[in-house]
């Protein structure tokens, strides 16, 4: 499967989310051996980006290195290196990888009920899944 690193990244809290869930044996299994195979190559990406902040950010008065973009909730200034972090990050994101991952199945029903899940963790994972029964 090809993902870009920015799905790759947003896939892995979601990822812990549905693995909290009560989920059938198997599916349990598949959830968690999936974050395994996305933690190692999150935590690269992650670790560059991290590199990209301590690059061209810089020291605020908690002592936290950090890139204000122009639409800061806080209407801080603009870090200087705004538009170079910007251009290294979306490069960074944007950037393919090919992985060794199948699908998962989630159920529409555990136990009788109706299997529910938050929105924004479907919309994260949605290359990563398929709902029994819908869309096949």
């Amino acid at each position: 499967m090809e993902l870009t690193n920015a799905e790759l990244v947003n896939s892995i809290e979601p990822l812990m989310v549905l693995s909290q869930m009560s989920l059938p044996v198997l599916v349990s299994l598949e959830v968690v051996e999936l974050r395994y195979k996305l933690d190692n190559p999150a935590m690269v990406v992650q670790d560059v980006y991290n590199k990209l902040v301590s690059t061209y950010g810089e020291k605020q008065a908690d002592g936290e290195i950090m890139v204000i973009g122009p639409k800061d909730i806080l209407h801080r200034p603009v870090s200087p290196n705004w538009e170079k972090f910007a251009a290294e990050s979306n490069r960074l994101m944007s950037q393919t990888v090919e992985l060794d991952i199948k699908k998962i199945k989630l159920p529409t029903e555990i136990d009788g009920k109706p299997f529910q899940i938050v929105p924004d963790v479907l919309l994260a994972l949605r290359k990563f899944i398929s709902i029994d029964g819908i869309g096949e």
